[in-house]
């Protein structure tokens, strides 16, 4: 009896211990170590890296990290390893992050209700609507693909223009991957916080984790260069490989960036909850996700930034907006593989990744793209 329990004991530590915590946070630069350092087969990650930047993928970069070590990147079509690109909505993540920072300091919650910082939305039909619902894609704000992406690119005002949008659904009842109610966080984080988006940027997370690129908002709106009044917080950051990768780490961590606490565990915990609602992905904060319920979110580009919480790798990858040949799952089983000890190795299920935009991507892409062929020229 005595041994059966010292045995589910030691059971329930092993399933429970962090095994693939890095044990090391980047300074100024990534220190590197060689794969078989940190227990990899260098022939099989060099091969997973060759395969993500085989001809037709569109790949400019790739970055792979183990236990907060640097041990593989390659850089493709003139790029290297100080480019910097959009990541599209990847930039959902980056935004999240900040709520949480924004939480840490008590500052909000994501059980507010939306209306305490947009007060258009008291109304019956939008009293109802929690932060939480916007960052899980189930607000119930209106979506059409035109609306929700092509139309906001002609404003000044995205976050105005998300904000005078009708409510289709009561909160809370339909998943619906939105990407403009997700761009009123940037109203929620400011008044919340007194900060723009890119100075909460700089303070919460360039700055504690010594980011290497000048990792920035874009200015202006998409395919057509409108100056834009706000920060796009849907999709608008751009930044390196090095920097996403240290993004990663940060949440392959929990929120603890080297003792310092950039978001709190209970709110990681939160983000990463899957079962709040009873129907669809249930997407996660700024989607964050795994693969173990089939849940995707991919498109325009497939940028991506993933972790695997059981071996402490982190991947990340930047490329074309149209890289249909790239496949994500390809690449994280390689690099899962190329671990020497298969008990290290985890499962498909134990991968976390924050990837571009939703299914209606490459169609909105190729709207984007006719509509800023059909402006005048100056």
């Amino acid at each position: 009896m005595i041994w059966t329990i010292v045995t589910i004991v030691a059971m329930l530590a092993i399933a429970t211990a962090d095994v693939g915590s890095p044990r090391v946070f980047p300074g100024k630069t990534w220190v590197r170590h060689t794969p078989e350092q940190e227990g990899l087969d260098s022939a099989k990650v060099k091969a997973a890296i060759d395969h993500v930047g085989r001809s037709g993928t569109e790949t400019y970069c790739t970055v792979v990290t183990r236990n907060g070590y640097l041990v593989g990147d390659k850089y493709w079509y003139a790029s290297n390893y100080n480019s910097s690109q959009i990541v599209w909505s990847v930039s959902k993540a980056y935004m999240a992050t900040l709520i949480g920072t924004a939480e840490r300091d008590r500052k909000l919650s994501t059980n507010d209700p939306m209306y305490k910082y947009i007060p258009e939305w008291s109304g019956n039909a939008t009293k109802g609507i929690l932060m939480d619902h916007v960052m899980r894609h189930c607000s119930g704000r209106y979506y059409d693909p035109l609306n929700d992406f092509v139309t906001p690119q002609t404003k000044t005002d995205q976050t105005q223009f998300s904000i005078g949008l009708m409510q289709q659904f009561p909160p809370g009842t339909k998943d619906q991957y939105n990407q403009m109610a997700y761009q009123t966080l940037q109203q929620v984080y400011e008044k919340a916080t007194g900060m723009t988006p890119q100075a909460g940027l700089k303070k919460e997370l360039m700055t504690p984790m010594q980011f290497e690129s000048n990792t920035y908002y874009q200015p202006n709106s998409f395919f057509i260069g409108i100056p834009q009044k706000h920060a796009l917080v849907y999709g608008g950051i751009t930044t390196s490989c090095a920097d996403l990768a240290r993004f990663g780490l940060l949440w392959l961590n929990k929120g603890n960036w080297n003792g310092t606490t950039i978001f709190t565990q209970e709110f990681y915990i939160k983000a990463m909850n899957r079962t709040r609602f009873s129907y669809g992905p249930a997407r996660e904060y700024g989607n964050w996700g795994t693969t173990d319920d089939g849940y995707r979110s991919v498109g325009l580009g497939k940028q991506i930034v993933m972790f695997n919480a059981v071996n402490g790798v982190v991947l990340a990858r930047l490329g074309g907006v149209v890289s249909l040949s790239f496949d994500y799952n390809d690449y994280f089983k390689m690099i899962r593989d190329a671990i020497k000890d298969p008990l290290m190795r985890g499962e498909d299920k134990d991968w976390m990744m924050a990837v571009s935009d939703g299914d209606e991507s490459f169609r909105v892409f190729a709207a984007g793209q006719q509509m800023a062929q059909q402006q005048p020229s100056n």
